[in-house]
């Protein structure tokens, strides 16, 4: 660091500049998303987007499904709710939500 302050060099070395990144990112990006869930939850709200498979069996329609996304605004009287309850979800199949099995 004392190099570049100096102004020996202005490119860091691959091992220090992936260092650095890892060390900015793993401080950095936890206060972005504590920030995000504060203003969700008490001002802003969010948005919740899902992708669903509907089937359709109306007259002069295919029983072919398909997919659809769906978005709709969560108020912040629920994102709290919400968030407090994300940690210990699990979708049907066992997997985290957010993943894909």
């Amino acid at each position: 660091m004392q190099r570049y302050r100096a102004g020996q060099e202005t490119k860091p070395q691959k091992r220090l500049q992936a260092a650095l990144v890892e060390e900015t990112e793993s401080q950095w990006q936890p206060q972005v998303r504590a920030q995000a869930r504060e203003r969700a939850a008490t001002s802003s709200g969010m948005m919740v987007e899902v992708t669903a498979y509907f089937g359709f069996t109306c007259t002069g329609s295919s029983d072919d499904g398909r997919e659809r996304t769906l978005t709709t605004p969560i108020s912040p009287t629920y994102v709290t709710e919400i968030l407090r309850l994300r940690p210990a979800a699990r979708t049907p199949n066992g997997s985290s939500p957010g993943t894909r099995a």
